[in-house]
């Protein structure tokens, strides 16, 4: 079954973007520049990979609804995973 475009993601992107929000909030508390901890690089493109998937999402205008579906999947996939 296929999503209703916007409306259907709306709450897995209000999600994302605190977790983005979260993972952002952690890093700078931690280490100011990219590159000196690797483990916070991992955080750093995994809030990237994030946002996105978030862009795609909100910019598109649905001519692919399967496409959106599996972008919406992975997005979800990704908030799951503990950082």
């Amino acid at each position: 079954m296929l999503l209703n475009f916007l409306n259907s993601y709306q709450s897995t992107i209000d999600s994302a973007y605190l977790k983005v929000a979260d993972i952002h909030s952690k890093i700078a508390a931690k280490e100011p520049f990219v590159g000196n901890d690797k483990t916070l690089d991992r955080l750093y493109a995994h809030a990237l990979l994030m946002l996105g998937i978030i862009e795609v999402l909100e910019n598109d205008d649905n001519a692919n609804p399967m496409g959106n579906e599996t972008f919406l999947n992975d997005l979800n996939f990704l908030l799951t995973l503990n950082y």
